[in-house]
């Protein structure tokens, strides 16, 4: 058994504004670049949003923070990366995980990732679940708007987003580190 939980960490409102400014950065979301480019033109760094933002989003993951240490039983967790994505319609993400690669033996771009976690920030959209992989089998977790998943970054949990079949998918990825040299603190960018 997978050890995950579940808890809604943005209100209708926060979740609309962070939309609406997801829009109003559009150019600049639509100039960057990213490790992975099926990444590009669709996901915008926390650290490159407007202050009210910048700060609504920090302020969650903090309290974040503290629910991911306290849940697994760790001293201390730092954000590593966090991410206002967008999913269009026909867009998916096939099972893998956060730290590791599957399916080679090239080193991750993330190996210091230690927890993920994925929150939806609206309703209208079909198709779109994230689901855990399982024995071979899909376990598909139902999309709430303002709540999200916490989940280990290892193979042990590995995941993905099913096909994006109606409508427009919004989250904000996060990813935490044990280390506090791989945060967002020790890179200037919280």
């Amino acid at each position: 058994m997978l050890k995950t939980f579940s808890c809604q960490l943005f209100n209708d409102s926060e979740c609309e504004n962070i939309i609406n400014h997801f829009h109003k950065m559009t150019p600049q979301v639509m100039l960057g670049q990213n490790v992975n480019p099926a990444w590009n033109g669709r996901l915008l760094n926390a650290h490159e949003c407007e202050k009210p933002v910048r700060d609504l989003l920090h302020s969650k993951i903090i309290q974040l923070s503290t629910m991911v240490s306290r849940f697994y039983n760790v001293d201390q967790v730092y954000p590593e990366t966090i991410h206002i994505v967008s999913w269009g319609k026909g867009t998916s993400l096939g099972v893998h995980s956060d730290n590791t690669f599957m399916d080679s033996d090239e080193p991750h771009y993330s190996p210091n990732r230690n927890y993920s976690a994925t929150f939806t920030l609206t309703d209208e959209f079909e198709g779109g679940n994230f689901f855990f992989q399982e024995n071979g089998k899909q376990v598909v977790l139902p999309s709430r708007k303002g709540w999200g998943y916490v989940f280990g970054a290892g193979t042990e949990y590995a995941h993905g987003v099913n096909e994006v079949t109606e409508g427009h998918r919004y989250t904000v990825a996060v990813w935490y580190t044990k280390d506090f040299s791989h945060s967002l603190y020790a890179k200037g960018l919280a």
